[in-house]
């Protein structure tokens, strides 16, 4: 839900008010944290700040 509060309150529409658009963003969103959380040992999702240094270095 980091992807949603950082964009628009989605809690009285969830996931039904999105757009084609919004769901495609999320699901990128979510494939970055992903590829994060994978890249080290253990169970530790990135921060924030680890997103946009990845995404700073040209993580996808």
């Amino acid at each position: 839900m980091t992807w949603s509060s950082s964009r628009r309150s989605a809690a009285r529409e969830g996931l039904a008010g999105l757009c084609l658009d919004e769901v495609a963003e999320a699901c990128g969103f979510a494939a970055r944290v992903a590829a994060l959380t994978c890249s080290v040992a253990g169970s530790s999702p990135p921060w924030r700040d680890d997103l946009e240094r990845f995404a700073a270095v040209g993580g996808a």
